[in-house]
């Protein structure tokens, strides 16, 4: 009788895990693009339609978008519900280390409790995240 009153409220703290992970793997997958279509193109893309990655803009658990900055792409993936958290991802043009006039690509995805925070950033040739949130990149 207790486990057929407590095994609803239990069934409701397990975590589905492609609700945890969706915000961060597309964001992965959005950075990934990027690098690649900046490679091709020599400029990042505006939109999920260019990047051709499957992404939809809204989905049960997250609301997806790119927007552009100087020399960076930024990509957000924001909660749409309270218990998931938020990604943000940005592709920034570095100089390259090793050859001069040349341009890279580095990426950083950050993780956030709440979808209002600082984007990513690249200060004195070092990429970080914003106010608030966890550098979660591999």
């Amino acid at each position: 009788m207790i486990a057929a009153i407590s095994l609803p409220s239990i069934i409701g703290i397990i975590r589905k895990p492609e609700e945890y992970m969706e915000g961060k793997q597309n964001i992965g997958v959005m950075n990934r693009a990027q690098q690649a279509y900046q490679l091709e193109n020599n400029s990042f893309a505006n939109s999920l339609g260019k990047l051709m990655v499957g992404i939809s803009p809204k989905t049960k658990n997250h609301k997806t978008s790119i927007s552009l900055g100087e020399k960076a792409v930024f990509h957000h993936a924001l909660a749409k519900k309270d218990k998931l958290k938020s990604y943000f991802g940005a592709v920034f043009l570095v100089p390259d280390k090793s050859f001069q006039n040349q341009l890279n690509t580095e990426a950083i995805i950050c993780e956030v409790d709440f979808p209002l925070t600082k984007k990513p950033k690249h200060q004195n040739g070092v990429i970080a995240c914003g106010a608030n949130t966890i550098n979660i990149s591999h």
